[in-house]
């Protein structure tokens, strides 16, 4: 290899070095070619104005990565921060959860005429009577018929008393039908229910002899006309149920009761009238999804919202009303489709059952802040739940109310405010909630029905203040059926209960664990679940919760009302009320239909669920079973084949009696 090259490359950066004003750099001598092959490559050439040569890139070192030195300085100033954390003294503790009180928020922007269009003609008030005054329905001729001629003409009876019959079926051809008022010598004063289901008929007259009507007489059928002249106090539920064609209802005026869904999905039904000398009732969906373009009604009559839901006033109008009795309040019957914002005048209002619908682009706003007064039902608020509990369809609600209103429940997606921007304290307010029990706090001396959150498991309610009459203490009053879910699972009550109604409705399927306040100490009653012991019988064990009046012990001349009835629980377990059989008669009252009854279980207990009603009341308070010796008694006799179930019952029962046999041991 020519060395001329590399000389030639060291008198040319002398040269540079004499311009710069540098000194020569003395270079070493030069790599022989077998040192060259182990030699490191160069470092590339740093970014200077003159070239350098590759002997001063040698001795250079490398430049540091700009990522690496930021990175490091970070870590240094995270370090410093820790050590400054660390010599600083401990903040104070967090308070608990249910001691922090909600932020004041002030309410939405007030409504302005700008978007608030109330109008009168945005409001429809349910009149008194319709526009022609009250008609009678047309008269029905009184038919008389042996007993072969109505078999003959396809009629199906079933004889009451010696001379009382119904009609349960119809199996003839005609389309225009007249009910005949007697048959033999029975006269003719009930229809059954499905009677006339799903049948092709046009037309049906009701002579005045019936006086009680079945639920889903007409359902489903294609009738298109009613006469009812007999003076039937209620119109069942389901009545005429999806009856497209049905566009002429013509009834008795002591008709007072138009029960759950009667004319329900009736399209052609286009106005209706219930004006009877008492109060009138109509109930939940009653005309949900008709043609109802006019409804009358008497000043007395109490109106569920949703049954005229989907109904042609429900989306024309923006508020339908009614004027009370006393004629001090304006009820709202419910709030219109496309009612957006509202602001409500100052007068006496009072929302009715139902009345503020779940549904999506439905009113968002009630501005009630002008009202001289408010009456708010628990109910009014509705929440539509799908398949899982807690799910809802509503949009934000916000309603502003007076200070003074009294305490109304509300829950969901609901903001309360009171006039002067203060959050409202609703009926049932959330003390603390965890994975295994939700705490609320009650306001006030009743529970109405339908408050508690059904989506919970486990509930225990706590009164604000305990207040004291003398030798007796306050009392928490409820409705009848005033817990209803099917979630629930547990719930305890730390307050006496009084009240002349059931405590638990039949949808309480889940419930296996109640404790209340009783004679100043917490009791408790375990009762085994709808899955474990059958519907019936647990539908029939909810039945001893109801309040009744009992001597108290300390006090010979003085009563106590207590909650629980264990007789109920011994008639179950000695068959004292199931004398039909292990396939007799539905009992009266039984919430489920026949199907179920005769699908989930028998009224008599089978030995296996009298080992599990047994299990149960000996885990209850021993005070509450003056008998309790009788199912003591019964598990030991049985313990051979109560230890065998053990295999096949929930856990909490086969530990218990496990434990159980061990001890009598």
């Amino acid at each position: 290899m020519d060395f001329g090259f590399f000389f030639f490359l060291e008198a040319f950066s002398d040269f540079l070095n004499s311009l710069n004003g540098t000194p020569p750099v003395q270079q070493p001598p030069p790599v022989s070619p077998e040192q060259n092959v182990q030699q490191p490559k160069p470092a590339a050439p740093t970014p200077v104005p003159q070239p350098a040569s590759p002997q001063q890139d040698l001795q250079q070192p490398k430049p540091k990565k700009l990522k690496y030195v930021l990175k490091k300085q970070k870590t240094k100033e995270q370090k410093l921060a820790a050590k400054a954390a660390a010599a600083a003294p401990p903040p104070p503790p967090a308070p608990p959860k249910w001691k922090t009180e909600k932020p004041v928020r002030p309410p939405k922007p007030p409504l302005t005429p700008d978007n608030v269009s109330l109008k009168r003609e945005d409001i429809y008030m349910f009149p008194s009577l319709p526009d022609g005054g009250w008609q009678d329905p047309e008269p029905v001729g009184r038919i008389t018929l042996t007993r072969e001629e109505a078999l003959a003409q396809g009629w199906r009876f079933r004889v009451k008393t010696k001379k009382r019959a119904k009609i349960t079926h119809y199996r003839g051809n005609e389309k225009d039908i007249v009910i005949p008022a007697k048959i033999g010598s029975h006269i003719i004063n009930e229809i059954s229910a499905g009677a006339f289901e799903k049948a092709n008929i046009c037309s049906v007259r009701i002579p005045e002899t019936v006086r009680k009507l079945g639920e889903r007489c007409f359902a489903g059928s294609t009738v298109k006309k009613l006469v009812i002249a007999g003076a039937a106090d209620e119109i069942p539920a389901e009545f005429a149920a999806c009856c497209r064609k049905l566009s002429t209802v013509q009834h008795h005026y002591e008709t007072r009761i138009i029960g759950r869904c009667a004319f329900e999905h009736c399209v052609s039904l286009k106005q209706f009238s219930i004006c009877p000398e008492r109060q009138a009732i109509v109930e939940e969906g009653a005309f949900r999804g008709s043609g109802l373009q006019a409804f009358s009604c008497n000043a007395r009559g109490d109106l569920c919202g949703s049954a005229f839901e989907d109904t042609p006033l429900w989306k024309q109008y923006k508020l339908l009303m009614q004027l009370t009795f006393s004629k001090t309040y304006y009820r709202v019957v419910l709030v219109g489709r496309n009612a957006g914002s509202l602001r409500l005048p100052g007068v006496n209002i009072e929302f009715a059952k139902q009345s503020v619908p779940d549904r999506k682009g439905g009113v968002n706003m009630l501005d009630c802040a002008l009202c001289t007064g408010v009456k708010v039902d628990n109910y009014a608020i509705v929440y539509h739940r799908g398949a899982q509990y807690g799910t809802r369809s509503r949009e934000p609600l916000c309603i502003s109310v007076p200070a003074d209103t009294q305490r109304f429940f509300f829950a969901g997606q609901t903001e309360v405010w009171d006039a002067c921007g203060k959050p409202f304290t609703p009926f049932l307010t959330e003390i603390s909630e965890d994975d295994s029990e939700a705490v609320y706090e009650v306001f006030g001396e009743d529970l109405p029905a339908c408050t508690l959150p059904p989506e919970k498991k486990s509930i225990r309610l706590k009164g604000t203040t305990i207040y004291h009459y003398g030798w007796r203490d306050y009392r928490l009053c409820y409705e009848k059926e005033a817990v209803q879910s099917r979630e629930l699972e547990r719930i305890t009550f730390e307050m006496p209960l009084s009240g002349e109604e059931p405590l638990f409705a039949a949808e309480c399927r889940s419930l296996h664990f109640v404790s209340w306040l009783q004679a100043r100490k917490q009791v408790q009653v375990y009762l085994p679940s709808a899955d474990v012991i059958g519907e019936w019988v647990h539908w029939y064990l909810l039945k001893a919760f109801h309040a009744y009046y009992a001597p108290f012990e300390q006090y010979f001349a003085r009563w106590e009302k207590h909650l629980f009835r264990s007789e109920i629980f011994d008639r179950a377990f000695r068959r004292q009320d199931n004398t039909c059989g292990s396939r007799g008669a539905i009992p009266a009252g039984y919430p489920y239909s026949p199907g179920l009854y005769r699908k989930s279980g028998v009224p008599v207990l089978k030995q296996r669920q009298k080992i599990i009603l047994a299990a149960d009341v000996l885990r209850s308070t021993p005070e509450l079973f003056p008998n309790r010796d009788m199912y003591l008694q019964y598990l030991l006799t049985h313990r051979r084949y109560a230890l065998k179930l053990c295999e096949t019952l929930p856990q909490e029962y086969a530990d218990f009696l496990r434990k159980f046999y061990k001890k009598m041991k």
